[in-house]
């Protein structure tokens, strides 16, 4: 695997990995053999890191929300086809499974927007209220890693084989990422 995200070849190594590369690229880090060079600048204490973080979580909560409408659309389709089949014992009722398809949209709200907000408050603090608003963004991102360890849903969700690519290695790649930076 060549050591610059840039040329690596993202058209045959799956949407987890463009993921993936664009945190490597964006934020300037390593991220297990993929590296992005390093401009020798603090990210603890520097706007800029602070901007990038706040760009990649919100990137990540996206990627996640629209995989989670694709998980629908899946979920949706394999009811229907399950229907069809004539030699299934059972039917499931497409109404209620359609009703509860909502439910799969809790699985981001354990992932807030907390960190967001946090990483908003301290781009607009000053430089001494700064460093205490990066600590309590990098206790959220503790508290997100935490759940996300303990996520059987997740989990569920990416060996179902509904998705083409794993909700949950994102957002710990993500995660693992930003607290390097903060």
């Amino acid at each position: 695997m060549p050591d610059a995200p840039s040329t690596v070849n993202v058209v045959s190594e799956g949407p987890a990995l463009n993921k993936i590369e664009w945190v490597v690229r964006t934020l300037g880090v390593t991220i297990g053999d993929h590296a992005a060079p390093k401009d020798g600048t603090t990210a603890g204490a520097s706007i800029t890191a602070l901007q990038k973080s706040r760009l990649v979580w919100e990137s990540t909560r996206k990627a996640i929300q629209t995989q989670l409408k694709e998980l629908e659309g899946a979920v949706l389709n394999a009811v229907r086809k399950h229907n069809e089949d004539e030699s299934a014992e059972d039917e499931y009722e497409e109404g209620e499974v359609t009703q509860s398809i909502p439910k799969l949209h809790m699985l981001l709200d354990k992932y807030d927007t907390r960190l967001t907000d946090k990483l908003d408050e301290a781009l607009n603090a000053g430089p001494d209220q700064r460093p205490a608003l990066q600590q309590q963004a990098a206790g959220i991102i503790k508290e997100y890693r935490t759940i996300l360890a303990g996520d059987t849903n997740l989990a569920m969700v990416d060996s179902s084989g509904l998705l083409p690519a794993a909700i949950k290695p994102i957002v710990e790649k993500t995660l693992s990422v930003l607290a390097t930076q903060l």
